[in-house]
């Protein structure tokens, strides 16, 4: 809608001197605030000392390695670990529990029902996921 606008109005090109001449009136307006303004203006620093910028960079460069060193010390890669099974393991288990409800409600002919173990739901979740996968890495790959 605006690009359709522009060319109606400026033959496709943004007219700069247009614009310069709208805001002119507004670069110099001034707003009585009783010198308000000016004293916050000369009560802010000038410039923050290039010692503050070294004491920041310290700073985070001091938290920064004491959080890796922490993350070490209580083994986070085993936590990570252990939290993505748990993680994983659940989901799967809520996955395969749905599933198996799921299938125990419908009513299979005698010779099928005789073929499904505890163990169905869980290869009906994993070939699930795993062709959702597929479907996702196609799609990420066609656009």
């Amino acid at each position: 809608m605006t690009e359709k606008k522009n060319i109606i109005s400026n033959n496709g090109a943004v007219d700069e001197e247009l614009l310069n001449k709208f805001f002119a009136d507004s670069v110099r307006m001034r707003i009585d605030d009783n010198g308000f303004a000016d004293r916050v203006m000369q009560k802010l620093p000038e410039e923050v000392d290039a010692r503050c910028y070294r004491m920041y960079n310290l700073w985070t460069a001091v938290m920064a390695a004491a959080c890796v060193v922490v993350f070490f010390l209580v083994d986070g890669f085993d936590i990570l670990k252990t939290r993505i099974v748990s993680m994983t393991a659940s989901m799967l288990s809520s996955m395969s529990d749905s599933i198996h409800n799921t299938l125990s409600h419908i009513s299979l002919p005698t010779t099928m029902s005789a073929s499904i173990t505890p163990y169905t739901p869980l290869v009906v979740t994993l070939a699930l996921i795993i062709i959702g996968s597929m479907i996702l890495r196609d799609l990420k790959e066609s656009a």
